[in-house]
């Protein structure tokens, strides 16, 4: 890369660490990196603008070695066995989630319980009757929206 870019440049080549020749090669090496080596160095190295060929080839070999190990380890986003069926906290305010879990204006919606102290909050029985031991799907009494 070193004698293509002297080629095609049309800079005059210089060895000092800040001509402009050494920190346009550099750019053109912090451009044609790999995405992951680049991202990596661009985050961490706060002395990119300035820095030299010599102290970027440095923080690029040791971001691909950071790159390298990142892949060996297994993801940190895994959830154990117990962890499948959390959703996380329930949003409380006037987020976006807003009243996805209680309803808004106080209904309950047909046949449900409201739930307070140790009530679970479960009704059995049939929606069209009242009587427990069946659903009103199965009614023996009819459901009003049957024909």
């Amino acid at each position: 890369m070193v004698e293509v870019f002297k080629r095609n440049s049309g800079l005059q080549h210089d060895n000092a660490d800040d001509s402009p020749y050494q920190q346009q090669f550099k750019n053109a090496l912090q451009a044609n990196a790999l995405p992951k080596i680049r991202n990596w160095v661009t985050k961490h190295n706060m002395d990119l603008p300035t820095c030299s060929v010599s102290s970027w080839q440095n923080w690029a070999m040791h971001a691909e070695k950071v790159v390298s190990e990142k892949k060996k380890q297994p993801p940190t986003d895994t959830y154990a066995e117990d962890d499948i069926f959390y959703a996380g906290p329930v949003s409380r305010g006037r987020g976006r989630m807003r009243g996805i879990f209680r309803g808004r204006g106080g209904f309950r919606g047909r046949g449900q319980k409201q739930v307070r102290g140790g009530d679970d909050g479960r009704d059995d029985a049939c929606w069209a009757c009242g009587q427990h031991g069946h659903w009103a799907r199965n009614c023996p009494n009819g459901y009003p929206s049957q024909p």
